[in-house]
């Protein structure tokens, strides 16, 4: 918690209405996303600032901002986005850093420092000094805390008391010193990329490194748990003018699109056409839909789709009809499926496509973690939100076999689904995959009534609770 935050809020307001020649804008950093890349995001709109105040929750010695908890252990995570920071701020400018247990001259704050190419320094924001905010010729402010938010809702009516605020833009637009200017380059590609993706921050960090020296790409974060579909269409009626390319850096399979927690297929599509019709008014005459998902046009369900988005948005449609991502998980980044003529290039660095370990493909298993993007796990909870036959792969770096240790019981399987051990790699007639109970999880595989027609294969199963393996009544066909 930030000492004092409603009080701190409550003077900014105040100096920063009487000071005539300065402008506080208000900004909300979403307490469930990546700070950083909020952030980065927000100084993309800015030249010349020759102040950055963050003013953070402490975390045990570490700065909460957002989701991300920046200490001298996460920071190079966070190097190509921090890296980008100083191209919005002047040659002289300083990073004050707010937050308790963070001290100048630590290590963390010299390689901010080295990262920025700015001076760095540290303190304690209270009630008792807020105006060190204003004290800059022109500064950009962060506040980052879960209380204090009573002054600033009047600002923004529909937040509720614990959201995090975000603060930024105290400028000054005359005297001698360098001018703060809002950046003033035109948007034209917009990317989407979902957090749900497999070490998805180092493909964040890739972009907005990438948009740091292209200030006409704008990069939007889709939350894995909510409607991807409803936040694209919001962010595209703020569009002010025409995009000519927008890139999905999201899961796929060969019959549907995940764009956050939303599935789109065909069925989906013809449910929502009416709204996904508006994305035309954001797009010029000759733009590139570029869909990253694995397989989205590896099948005919998925080509329809494709072609299905092409007329309602009047886009030019390019998607993968095999894997994306790694290539020694057997993927690559062309995208080989066209609907039009597309003329956008693929989005992420050559650097990047050589060394992110993942596939954008919802039911191929990448990794033995209990939970998360690649997960066993991740890909039944996937699997359930889809309709229809889903198959869940293998596709495990190294050489088995691979301990899948679990922390509690894996979802019950509510569809028909093909769990299949056999296809990863390393299988030669033994099982390489073991899913450990360890003695926390109670059971194994559950098929409910509704996953009829299941198959299950290729595993060792051990240290589970009850067991390894349960039908319920009425789940019938199984193998």
């Amino acid at each position: 918690r930030i000492s004092g935050a409603t009080e701190i809020a409550a003077e900014l307001q105040a100096d920063a209405e009487q000071a005539a020649d300065r402008t506080l804008d208000f900004y909300i950093l979403d307490p469930n996303r990546d700070g950083i890349a909020q952030i980065t995001a927000t100084l993309l709109q800015y030249n010349g600032v020759d102040g950055l105040h963050i003013v953070s929750a402490s975390d045990n010695g570490s700065a909460r901002l957002g989701t991300t908890v920046l200490s001298e252990t996460t920071l190079q995570t966070y190097r190509a986005a921090i890296e980008g920071w100083q191209y919005s701020l002047a040659a002289d400018a300083e990073i004050l850093l707010y937050s308790d247990g963070v001290s100048t001259g630590s290590s963390f704050l010299s390689q901010l420092e080295q990262l920025t190419q700015r001076e760095v320094t540290a303190d304690v924001l209270t009630a008792e000094n807020p105006a060190a905010l204003m004290t800059e010729t022109s500064a950009t402010a962060v506040v980052s805390g879960s209380g204090g938010a009573e002054q600033l809702i009047a600002e923004h009516p529909t937040l509720g008391a614990e959201t995090t605020l975000f603060s930024g833009g105290v400028s000054e637009s005359s005297g001698e010193s360098a001018e703060t200017t809002h950046a003033t380059a035109t948007v034209n590609r917009l990317v989407f990329i979902d957090s749900g993706l497999e070490d998805y921050q180092q493909l964040l960090d890739d972009l907005l490194s990438t948009a740091a020296r292209d200030p006409g790409l704008r990069i939007e974060v889709l939350s894995a748990d909510a409607d991807g579909v409803a936040a694209i269409s919001a962010v595209l009626a703020s569009v002010d003018h025409p995009l000519t390319a927008i890139d999905f850096l999201t899961h796929g399979t060969d019959r549907a699109v995940k764009l956050g927690s939303t599935w789109l297929d065909n069925a989906s599509l013809l449910a929502r056409s009416g709204e996904m019709t508006l994305w035309a008014n954001a797009l010029s005459a000759d733009a590139d839909l570029m869909f990253y998902g694995c397989d989205l046009a590896g099948g005919s369900s998925g080509r329809m789709l494709l072609d299905a988005i092409s007329v309602l948005t009047g886009a030019d449609v390019a998607a993968s009809v095999d894997g994306t991502g790694a290539a020694n998980l057997g993927g690559n980044w062309n995208l080989e499926y066209q609907h039009g003529d597309t003329e956008a290039a693929v989005i992420v660095s050559e650097e990047i496509q050589e060394s992110w370990q993942g596939l954008m493909a919802t039911f191929t298993v990448t990794n033995t973690l209990n939970t998360g993007a690649g997960s066993l796990r991740q890909a039944i909870i996937d699997a359930n939100a889809l309709a229809g036959t889903d198959t869940i792969t293998f596709n495990i770096a190294g050489a088995g076999p691979h301990v899948i240790t679990l922390s509690s019981s894996l979802p019950t399987i509510t569809g028909t689904v093909i769990i299949d051990g056999w296809s990863e790699p390393d299988y030669a007639g033994t099982p390489v995959i073991i899913v450990d109970g360890n003695g926390s999880a109670t059971n194994g595989f559950e098929l409910t009534a509704t996953a009829d027609g299941s198959t299950i294969r290729g595993f060792v199963m051990r240290s589970f609770i009850n067991s390894p393996l349960i039908i319920d009544s009425g789940s019938d066909g199984n193998t």
